[in-house]
């Protein structure tokens, strides 16, 4: 009796993708761009909303949104970049860490309300919360750009 592997072993059906690197550094600038625009437009939206007094850093010019999204995204594009050499579904992959990645850049937002709240004078409730939904903004552009436009698909192997 025989046994088919492709019924068996869906891994060996799938697509297979790669990362096009040759795309991914024009994607890559274009999704630091846009996080930066969209949480530009998240800190504007939300300042009349907000009080920021002017020793809470993060958001008290634009400056800061600026370099942290920017950081915050090259490092998000770095790791992309470092899964699709290792993976054969790197979108996939990509996507599981980047939500993880990001569920653990919350936690230092939230302790700015309790404990660590000393360590960044100025950190009030609807500070820390426009500052997850940039970080939820940054990881939702960044991780839609690069796993749409950085990765090809090819059929399965057989």
């Amino acid at each position: 009796m025989t046994t088919n592997t492709a019924m068996t072993n869906p891994a060996a059906t799938a697509p297979v993708q790669r990362v096009s690197y040759s795309r991914l550094w024009w994607v890559g600038l274009l999704a630091i761009a846009l996080s930066i625009a969209v949480n530009l437009l998240v800190r504007a939206v939300a300042l009349p909303f907000i009080t920021v007094p002017p020793e809470f850093m993060p958001l008290s010019t634009a400056m800061p949104v600026v370099f942290f999204t920017a950081i915050g995204a090259l490092a998000a594009i770095i790791v992309f970049a470092i899964v699709g050499r290792f993976s054969r579904q790197p979108a996939r992959t990509y996507t599981i860490i980047a939500i993880v990645v990001l569920v653990l850049s919350l936690i230092p937002n939230a302790m700015m309300l309790g404990p660590a709240a000393e360590a960044l004078p100025g950190a009030n409730l609807g500070n820390v919360i426009v500052l997850m939904v940039m970080h939820v903004t940054t990881a939702a552009v960044v991780v839609w750009l690069l796993t749409t436009q950085a990765v090809e698909t090819s059929p399965a192997r057989r």
